[in-house]
């Protein structure tokens, strides 16, 4: 070997943030290459982030209806209900799976139903998917992360939520 440059050292960038999902372990032997990182970027990894793109299939939470995931994905809510063999005079429980179309239409009206940026007050009975639905085109994902809710998002009556 020559006197060339330094072997590269991992950075914390090449790991998906994903894959920190506990803390490790490190042996009290071992020689630290980087600083320790502070405790708080743990906590920035704790919330869900936005649905990725148009997912093949979506389980309905309780609070959501088929209309309400139609709009989120900018799908067309009868082609969404066709291809999930599904009538659109039914009512769905959580847990119905919908097959989401890929292409074709898009949804046929506006997509956001209630204007926000907001803030809203949570009544008896709301999710973080009832809500999400009631603003048409906001993700519960985001929602959860607005507010610094992680799972399973607990939420009472009088809580005041940042809808993004």
């Amino acid at each position: 070997m020559s006197g060339g440059a330094p072997e590269a050292q991992p950075t914390e960038t090449e790991a998906p943030a994903a894959s920190v999902a506990a803390p490790q372990e490190v042996s009290p032997t071992a020689t630290p290459t980087t600083a320790p990182q502070p405790s708080a970027s743990v906590a920035s990894i704790t919330f869900a982030s936005p649905t990725p793109g148009i997912p093949s299939n979506y389980t309905l939470q309780k609070g959501e209806h088929p209309y309400c995931i139609a709009r989120r994905f900018n799908v067309n809510p009868l082609d969404m209900l066709r291809l999930s063999g599904l009538s659109a005079s039914g009512n769905y429980a959580p847990g119905t799976v919908l097959k989401i179309p890929q292409s074709g239409g898009s949804f046929p009206g506006p997509r956001s139903l209630k204007s926000h940026p907001t803030t809203y007050t949570v009544g008896s009975g709301d999710t973080i998917y009832s809500i999400s639905c009631e603003f048409g085109d906001v993700d519960p994902n985001t929602l959860a992360a607005a507010n610094g809710l992680s799972s399973p998002y607990r939420l009472e009556a009088g809580q005041k939520l940042t809808i993004p």
